[in-house]
């Protein structure tokens, strides 16, 4: 197969690429006061369509979904746009599972900086 993961995998250039995003929030590593600064650590859930990735499961044994490093095909760029650290730490190099109608889903493990304005209030017990 001829895949290059540097290229959107589309049909036409100008085709857009529906991309869903969520995040699970797993630990709230640190609040900066000081410096304004939240670290979470998140799962992150992507999906699209890599219409690259489109096979017969009956040319392949009944395969319907397989796993692929994600390091190998072609993942949208995300950006924090508060990010307080520059890079966000995304594990890049995890599993992807891609079902044969070229459904992608890539759950990666992240640790994030975010810009969080801490307000200081006084309170009273």
């Amino acid at each position: 197969m001829d895949y290059n993961r540097n290229v959107r995998p589309v049909k036409n250039a100008s085709d857009p690429i529906q991309v869903k995003f969520g995040a699970n929030l797993c630990r709230l590593i640190d609040v900066d006061e000081v410096n304004q600064v939240l670290t979470t650590s998140l799962w992150l859930e992507i999906q699209w369509k890599d219409r690259k990735l489109v096979w017969n499961p009956k040319d392949y044994g009944g395969i319907d979904n397989i796993h692929i490093p994600s390091d190998q095909i072609w993942i949208p760029d995300i950006v924090l746009y508060n990010n307080a650290d520059g890079e966000p730490h995304i594990n890049l190099v995890s599993l992807v599972r891609v079902d044969s109608g070229g459904n992608v889903l890539w759950q990666p493990p992240s640790i994030y900086k975010s810009v969080c304005h801490v307000y200081k209030m006084e309170l009273l017990c």
